[in-house]
């Protein structure tokens, strides 16, 4: 019965439940009398209480075991023996139990806390018209509820956003062509949404209380029992995993969103511009507070697969090139002399890497305020200096420094932040400072003052910092007018702007604070064209802005999960984040971390954002502290420059670069926990050793994938599954490339190499290259390489007299080709003439790997 009623629906479940209590009712009928006589015998009574206590007692057990929430079950049907994993708590869950029964909750008097009813009694019913009125008065913490109304946004065929909001205005409608079914409850505030002509549940709000009152806001879904997201990626633990959004200085960039499955894939995001706790259960139902809001927005996307998913989620930004190269930036106490004389040192010293982006230094900002003609002078010349190898990018803070012009000008245009009628004042970087509203009107004329700090320099790009903003001096500590302001709360909520400061509008900042950042980055698109930004707070919908990691100590445990941060932005919010290498801290020991840091830039490499941006000791290949050091330092990066071909083809077919196995064999449940190995694109396969002294290592190669060669060696690995590896030098690379796949490279020459993988079986492969916007289509067997699309290739490369205008390589000089005869040990190294793409007639040519090229 166990195992049976493990595999059942909760409909299935509560079917048979109803059918059992019928058998149970015709069972107490009245018997005949001689049925009755022999009950009364004592004997008789004495048999049954012994087999009713054997049978009685495992069943009452297993319901409170084991027994699973059914998500339609009947108002009048409140159950308080629910499976542990299913349990919502009731407020925090430290009510006495007086406290909890009193508040329509109940008690487990084993482990002595309190949790909600399945289903809650915190629920909403229809009142009059469209308005909803909560079943109970208060919440569970006395307060008064609210009245509460719902909008349905039908955005595309896969794509549903549902606003749930105080009864203000009326609910909108479905049409009729998505692949998915909005069923509200009848009487009740809820719903079921339902994949369409299957009646297949992706997500369900039937097992959760829903409450609304001043300052809280509580609701549960449910999607399935296998989740992703919230950077865990993969959800596999016995225990409730909690994380509070609310962007601060240890976690600016998380996305409130998740990936289920269910039989298929759908995911979920949350625009929630307060704080808000999302907790996962053990059962993967997902339970969401927050503070301090008056509505709340979801947005369902229906898959069904993990590609389709993160499609459908974002829009996707194209990124320019030069977005690939490495950028590079510096922190910490300096003054103006100091910063120019470093830079200084380090253009003497990097002949070998150019950095797209160079921000010189993230306090020039501050210095700008207060500089003399002197110092601007010098300043101008290091940064005419700079341009010519990289370009500049200007880093900005959200605070003004008290005192100065550009404050004045702020306070006197009504743009500042207010607590208890004054303008409020704290701390950042040991400066005074007061908080700009970004959004506030007239702040564009404001920002011409800021802009002229800085307009006679060339800048091609800016770097938003410390804008979740930063509060040097603000603590959160409980209050009463939150009542749900638990230790998960506190920390997040510190060191940012006061939570009851209020804007030019009268806004609380605790219900925008996650959007905060969107204003200032509306700004800068509103002052400059096409601006290249970077921004430390990040929430949904930012455009091409990059996500910026701050504040990330040097440590295995952050290399570890960097790769899970990546993994999940990409799948999320968007393929480009920037995350420091080798950490961006002072915390760290360059003689004692080497290795570390090494087998950080061999990660970082991989990512599509490369970022060296620390305080000291700096992190770039200058600064590390011996010359084999270094030497990897630069061997990562220029496979990272090899490599830049493929990414940018990965890219413009608008998936992420490095993803998580599951995403490219969605059929293979073994890849969901997969966090040390993932993806890069859908030809290579990296795994990453990430214990100092690991010199072995488990790989996991998909059966489905057929089977993969070593990159930079090209021996077969035809044995699929869990596979240990030898991981000779800490340093090493772990790349394989999957059988029957072209992967474009850049070589030392700046042509393009084709590394070109035969499947052992059919001895074909196939493959594209990006130019800038024209896909070139490579196909191969065990002789030829033919090259598709060309015709549409010169325009693109808008060639004449065989040479290209853009700044774009166009001969293809070589291919290494991997299993050629079914070699399992080297790749081989072509011999066919160089072609040049300008130069091809036709819309196709294809070559002999060791003979001349023809046309075709």
């Amino acid at each position: 019965m166990g195992d049976r009623d493990d595999q059942a629906t909760f409909v299935e479940l509560n079917r048979r439940r109803q059918q059992e209590e019928e058998e149970d009712e015709e069972d107490s009928k009245p018997k005949q009398n001689w049925c009755v006589r022999f009950l009364q015998s004592r004997r008789t009574r004495l048999l049954a209480a012994v087999f009713l206590f054997a049978l009685v007692v495992p069943i009452l057990l297993y319901f409170f075991l084991f027994w699973r929430p059914n998500m339609h079950a009947e108002e009048d049907r409140h159950t308080c023996a629910i499976s542990t994993e299913f349990r919502i708590l009731c407020g925090d869950g430290n009510f006495t139990e007086a406290d909890c029964l009193s508040r329509s909750c109940c008690f487990d008097f084993t482990d002595f806390y309190c949790y909600h009813f399945v289903p809650s009694k915190y629920r909403y019913n229809r009142g009059n018209g469209h308005i909803f009125t909560s079943h109970l008065r208060d919440d569970v913490f006395g307060n008064v509820q609210k009245n509460l109304n719902y909008t349905i946004q039908h955005m595309t065929a896969n794509k549903v956003k549902i606003i749930i909001h105080q009864a203000t205005y009326e609910t909108n409608t479905l049409t009729d062509d998505a692949y998915y079914e909005v069923r509200p409850y009848g009487g009740k505030l809820g719903f079921d949404i339902v994949r369409y002509g299957t009646d297949d549940v992706i997500l369900t709000t039937g097992l959760g209380p829903l409450m609304m009152s001043e300052n809280y806001f509580e609701i549960s879904f449910y999607m399935g029992d296998t989740l992703f997201g919230l950077d865990e990626l993969y959800f596999d633990s016995n225990e409730t995993y909690r994380k509070v959004i609310y962007n601060n200085r240890n976690d600016h960039t998380t996305i409130p969103a998740f990936m289920a499955y269910n039989g298929t894939y759908a995911g979920i995001y949350f625009d929630i511009a307060g704080p808000v706790e999302l907790s996962v259960l053990p059962s993967r139902l997902i339970s969401v507070r927050s503070l301090g809001i008056t509505e709340m927005s979801f947005t369902l996307v229906s898959g069904p697969t993990p590609k389709d998913v993160q499609q459908q989620l974002y829009q996707f930004y194209l990124p320019k090139r030069w977005w690939l190269q490495p950028h590079i930036c510096r922190d910490g106490p300096t003054d103006i002399y100091s910063l120019i004389e470093e830079y200084i040192s380090f253009n003497e010293n990097n002949t070998d890497v150019r950095y797209a982006t160079d921000c010189l230094h993230q306090n020039l900002y501050y210095l700008l305020y207060s500089i003399n003609e002197t110092e601007r002078a010098s300043l101008a010349t290091v940064l005419d200096r700079l341009n010519e190898k990289s370009t500049f990018v200007m880093t900005l803070y959200p605070q003004v420094l008290n005192g100065t012009d550009v404050y004045d000008s702020a306070l006197n245009s009504n743009l500042l932040y207010t607590l208890g009628n004054e303008t409020y004042h704290s701390v950042h970087l040991d400066q005074q400072v007061a908080y700009v509203d970004y959004g506030a009107q007239g702040v564009y004329s404001w920002f011409g003052m800021v802009r002229d700090m800085f307009s006679s320099f060339e800048i091609g790009g800016y770097s938003l910092k410390d804008n979740w903003p930063e509060d040097g001096a603000f603590i959160m500590e409980k209050i009463e007018e939150l009542p749900y302001l638990n230790g998960t709360f506190l920390n997040p909520m510190s060191n940012t702007i006061p939570w009851n400061a209020t804007t030019p509008s009268s806004q609380r900042h605790i219900g925008i604070h996650n959007s905060y950042v969107r204003g200032q980055v509306d700004l800068l698109r509103q002052a400059f064209a096409n601006p290249f930004i970077l921004t430390s707070a990040y929430t949904t919908d930012m455009g091409d802005a990059i996500a910026q990691v701050q504040n990330m100590n040097t440590s295995w445990v952050n290399l570890r999960k960097t790769i899970k941060m990546a993994l999940s932005h990409g799948l999320f919010a968007s393929p480009f984040i920037s995350i420091p290498v080798c950490g961006s801290t002072s915390e760290y020991a360059p003689d004692y971390q080497f290795i570390l840091c090494a087998r950080w830039y061999i990660t970082a490499a991989t990512f599509p954002i490369f970022s060296v941006s620390s305080d000291n000791p700096r992190r770039d290949q200058t600064a590390l502290p011996s010359g084999h050091n270094r030497k990897i330092a630069l061997d990562a990066l220029n496979i990272r420059k090899m490599l830049t071909p493929y990414y940018y083809t990965v890219l413009s077919r608008q998936e992420p670069l490095v993803r998580p196995m599951f995403y490219d064999f969605h059929d293979d449940n073994y890849t969901w926990a997969l966090d040390a190995q993932y993806m890069l694109g859908d030809a290579l396969l990296v795994a990453q050793p990430l214990l100092r002294d690991m010199y072995l290592i488990t790989v996991y190669l998909p059966v489905k994938a057929g089977g993969f060669y070593e990159f930079f060696g090209g021996e077969y690995i035809g044995e699929l599954g869990n596979v240990t590896l030898s991981v000779l030098v800490e340093t090493d690379w772990l790349v394989f490339m999957q059988e029957g796949k072209i992967v474009p490279l850049q070589n030392e020459h700046d042509n393009y190499t084709l590394a070109i993988a035969l499947s052992q079986d059919e001895q074909t492969a196939n493959g594209t290259l990006f130019f800038n916007n024209v896909l070139m289509q490579m196909t191969a067997d065990d002789e030829t390489l033919r090259l598709s699309h060309l015709t549409a290739v010169r325009e693109d490369l808008n060639c004449s007299d065989g040479v290209a205008a853009v700044d774009l390589p166009t001969i293809i000089s070589d291919a290494r080709i991997y299993g050629l005869y079914g070699s399992t040990d080297v790749f081989t190294i072509s011999t066919f003439e160089p072609v040049n793409l300008c130069e091809t007639e036709g819309d196709e040519w294809e070559t002999n790997y060791f003979e001349p090229i023809t046309s075709v």
